[in-house]
């Protein structure tokens, strides 16, 4: 009978060893982990509850629609990871008034910023055929223009409100943005399983149910962390100043650049396997790679608090603790092989249940995922390194030129290899970005980088 109180009672020390900076993390991670299981579990449900409902190939449709209209959620000029950045570096220094200046001044233009880019793509929008551009049938263009337009409004309004998260973030609470991400997923998935019971398959409807959903649980989110722990700087027009846009925008466009060429080197898949193999093939992609970055999502836990962490660190000069730290998540990464290999043993079994046996996904897919994973996972951990730190134009630079590399590249193989092809140019792409940044990871914290290393 006494066991369990001791155990509990170690658990409970273990959360209380440490600086401030590691109890919080481990704080998060516990948190976190609970929040990312339930996340994992309804991203589980959801795939087959929708492959039923539109079909395998509609649902390869919205998956690329997907991708295409997602990538806004890049597209925030930097703002969020300059805030990030910049709110952390103000509440280490114990500058409470500038941390609300930047967080007014980030909302006024954001806001700003996606309005003119709503107002450019509705009118856009209208000469756009997306049957061409998704390579289904005309029949469905009028639509997908629809659609495209409902998801993409719901997306923009969504980007602004996700400020709340880059705040939670930025402050090294990322279980409590992870949560309000959970809630909207929870909503999104009791919206489709009433959309399968009460209509027929409809694109329309599941834009509106996934468009809606994230905006209906961030709104109220907003409003109850502004009026209670992060009243001391909730946003406000007397505090906005244009003057700190420079601060903001100095290091976040650089991170908007990122993101951008991120969004080329990592998005642009799917449409590159629908225009090459058809939406089906996006269909099989997907479910491996939903699956396999599973893994990613978990590691994600541990990984998340690290880039404000370090942000925290690195003004104060806590260089140890980064040695420490980064030890801690290598050795992490390392026990997640035999997790990966365990996933690639019972990969076939889990896609004949996440497709009800619609569709099959060949061996080659998986073995080049888990792969991609496996690489992916640790270039997390030196890129969140990279960014808390603030050091970025290396990661800037070799982001661009392996943009402008990838699509042919991806395209070429794709062709010969099909959908190997793409996983495979995902490989080479996550093997250059590592080589770079462990090494200017290993640079920052010895303290000997210099030059492009040090910018």
């Amino acid at each position: 009978m006494k066991i369990l109180p001791n155990g509990i009672k170690k658990l409970r020390d273990s959360f209380a060893q440490g600086n401030p900076r590691s109890r919080l993390i481990k704080k998060n991670i516990a948190f976190s982990a609970i929040i990312k299981g339930a996340s994992v579990g309804i991203n589980i449900l959801f795939i087959p509850m929708v492959i039923s409902y539109v079909s395998p190939v509609k649902f390869g449709v919205w998956v690329t629609l997907c991708s295409i209209v997602g990538w806004l959620n890049f597209f925030d000029i930097g703002l969020g990871n300059g805030l990030r950045n910049r709110f952390a570096e103000s509440k280490a220094r114990g500058d409470f008034q500038e941390a609300r200046i930047l967080v007014s001044t980030t909302y006024a233009l954001l806001a700003l910023f996606i309005l003119c880019v709503w107002t450019v793509f509705f009118f856009v929008n209208q000469y756009l055929d997306w049957s061409v551009i998704l390579n289904v049938s005309g029949d469905m263009a009028g639509e997908l223009s629809r659609v495209v337009l409902i998801f993409f409004s719901c997306v923009c309004v969504t980007l602004v409100l996700k400020t709340v998260n880059t705040l939670l973030i930025a402050d090294q609470e990322p279980s409590k943005a992870a949560l309000n991400d959970l809630l909207g997923q929870i909503l999104a998935l009791i919206v489709i399983a009433l959309l399968t019971q009460f209509t027929h398959g409809s694109l329309l409807y599941i834009s509106i149910a996934l468009g809606l959903s994230p905006i209906l649980v961030l709104l109220p989110a907003t409003f109850l962390y502004f009026h209670s722990g992060y009243a001391f700087c909730s946003p406000n027009f007397s505090t906005i100043r244009l003057s700190y846009g420079y601060g903001l925008a100095r290091l976040g466009v650089q991170f908007f650049i990122i993101q951008t060429s991120a969004i080329i080197l990592f998005q642009t898949s799917n449409i590159v396997i629908t225009q090459v193999t058809g939406p089906l093939g996006v269909t099989v992609y997907n479910i491996d790679y939903k699956y396999f970055i599973t893994l990613n999502s978990l590691f994600m836990i541990i990984v998340a608090p690290v880039w404000s962490s370090f942000t925290d660190a690195y003004t104060k000069g806590d260089f140890d603790w980064m040695h420490r730290i980064l030890r801690k998540l290598n050795l992490i990464w390392l026990f997640s092989i035999p997790i990966l290999l365990a996933m690639l043993a019972i990969s076939n079994l889990v896609f004949e249940v996440l497709s009800r046996n619609t569709v099959k996904v060949p061996l080659t897919n998986s073995l080049y995922m888990a792969l991609y994973v496996l690489g992916y996972n640790l270039l997390v951990i030196n890129i969140y390194i990279i960014n808390g730190i603030g050091k970025v134009k290396l990661q800037l630079y070799i982001n661009i030129v392996l943009c402008i590399l990838y699509i042919p590249v991806a395209y070429s193989l794709c062709r010969v290899l099909g959908i190997d092809g793409v996983i495979i140019s995902n490989i080479i792409v996550t093997s250059v970005h590592l080589f770079f940044s462990r090494k200017q990871v290993t640079m920052l914290l010895n303290r000997t980088a210099d030059g492009i290393w040090n910018k």
